[in-house]
């Protein structure tokens, strides 16, 4: 690795990188990562950032063997997903480890590719634990769903736990913070119960996404109890929604958690142009958790992830680069001409989005809220932290947090709460008391769900209110409409002596 000589190892920033990770091999159908590795290479060649910026230096990732996937993945299992590779394994054993047509499709070369993930993100845990540089990244990686002996979530090799081990070894305490579509349930069970790494995910709510896992409630068992974090976020979350929950759950503990290094996944999943997420993140909220994370770590490894849409993961990561070569990326900031010219985009963020509705708004606040008080309640014990008695979010929100369910805003679409069902007023006749005049009163009951109608009585229905609004037909008509009855029973009875 060549170092400036005047810029010191806390300063550096190690990119790992090479073309053989955007080479697209064929028969590849795992996403748009190779296009979105080669597009940002060339962003960062095209904005001169390695010439302007020189504590930011490329470093190849180095050759590894398969003995680097052995503390996480058995050899049997590196050996069926290398049979399958080279084409020599039954689908039985396809079947065994989850390689198939529907999360990991097969393809010549998969071990090999896969592989080279691994050594990136290896390389770069190697690069912080030599000291020639305490920040790092690369695109690679980030295949968290993956378990010991089962491809998931377009990977074959969690490389994620395989980083975490590394530097847990070392005698390290970690943190990982997974902020992704899905929950990173392979690297929680992991460290299930290792007090010596923090996982951390933010993703969509269980309920919502696989893989169904990452309640607030699963914190740990043992000595790891308090040591895995889960923030669910429902339909419509955005960056003030995710950032308030961030600095109530997450931050507190991370703090007292004290890590020498946090390793960040900075999938594209939940940013707002994800054509299959369902959350509204923009860039400016990915640096301001950024910024939370970093702030309290010296040590900094961000990897690639998922994620769909290939112009929003490209600017996130060229982000990520900055962010950790400490340049402030204004607001306005364009993109080279040369790269606008090849794709589309203008500045490196987003524009603003357009607010929520007040209804789903609403909603999503409350989740989310629910969501933290919950967490706090299972993590803060353990860690010797007091959750707040009561926690403000802004003067427009105290009133909806006030209200009871039964006052929550209507949400036909996505609330959680039921609603008050619909009152009719009846009259009841009550006795008169001695010298009163009998009176009626109005009483509230609750008006009973009509029944949905089947579209063929409905169809009945139109016909019926359709013949009433009619006039009677004349005498003419009605022979007309017999003799048109007799010769569509004719015609019917020809077809039947035909078929015999």
């Amino acid at each position: 690795m060549e170092t400036h000589p005047e810029s010191p190892a806390e300063e550096r920033v190690a990119l790992v990188f090479d073309e053989a990770l955007h080479r697209v091999p064929p028969g590849w159908r795992h996403g748009p990562r190779p296009a979105q590795m080669a597009r940002l290479w060339k962003l960062i060649s095209l904005a001169g950032w390695l010439d302007a910026w020189p504590h930011v230096v490329r470093v190849e990732p180095a050759s590894v063997d398969e003995e680097v996937l052995c503390p996480f993945h058995p050899d049997e299992y590196v050996q069926t997903v290398r049979a399958v590779s080279e084409g020599r394994a039954t689908l039985a054993s396809c079947a065994s480890c989850g390689l198939g047509e529907d999360q990991v499709p097969v393809f010549p070369g998969m071990h090999e590719v896969f592989l080279r993930h691994v050594a990136a993100v290896l390389t770069a845990a190697d690069v912080l634990l030599s000291g020639e540089a305490w920040r790092a990244f690369t695109p690679a990686g980030g295949h968290h769903l993956v378990r010991s002996a089962e491809a998931r979530g377009f990977g074959v090799y969690n490389d994620v736990v395989l980083c975490l081990l590394r530097l847990r070894e070392a005698g390290w305490r970690v943190a990982y913070v997974n902020l992704s579509a899905h929950h990173a349930d392979a690297v929680q069970a992991a460290f299930w119960e290792d007090p010596h790494v923090l996982t951390v995910s933010v993703h969509e709510g269980p309920e919502f996404r696989f893989p169904g896992s990452g309640f607030p409630d699963e914190v740990g068992e043992g000595k790891g109890e308090g040591y895995a974090i889960n923030v669910p976020l429902p339909p419509g979350a955005g960056d003030e929604h995710v950032l308030w929950a961030f600095e109530q759950v997450v931050a507190p503990v991370l703090e007292r958690f004290a890590p020498d290094a946090v390793v960040v996944q900075a999938g594209g999943g939940l940013h707002a142009s994800d054509p299959l997420g369902h959350t509204r993140l923009t860039t400016r909220g990915f640096w301001s958790l950024w910024d939370c994370v970093f702030s309290l770590a010296p040590r900094w490894l961000v990897i690639g992830g998922s994620g769909f849409s290939v112009d929003a993961v490209v600017r996130l990561w060229a982000l990520a680069v900055a962010r950790l070569a400490e340049q402030r990326m204004a607001a306005e900031e364009c993109l080279p001409a040369a790269y606008r010219e090849l794709w589309e985009g203008t500045t490196y963020h987003d524009a603003p989005l357009k607010p929520l509705k007040a209804d789903m708004d609403a909603y999503v606040w409350h989740y989310i809220r629910r969501q933290v008080a919950q967490a706090q309640e299972c993590l803060f014990p353990p860690h010797d932290l007091a959750p707040p008695e009561e926690v403000l979010v802004g003067a427009d929100r105290l009133d909806f947090f006030g209200a009871t369910p039964a006052e929550l805003p209507p949400n036909a679409r996505f609330s959680m709460v039921a609603e008050p069902e619909p009152q009719r007023v009846v009259q009841v006749e009550r006795r008169p008391a001695e010298g009163e005049v009998g009176v009626a009163e109005e009483e509230r009951l609750p008006e009973q769900p009509a029944k949905k109608r089947s579209r063929r009585s409905r169809r009945r229905k139109r016909g019926a209110t359709a013949a009433a609004n009619q006039r009677a037909p004349s005498a003419e008509q009605e022979r007309d409409a017999a003799a048109s009855r007799r010769r569509r029973r004719r015609r019917s009875r020809r077809k039947r002596k035909r078929r015999k």
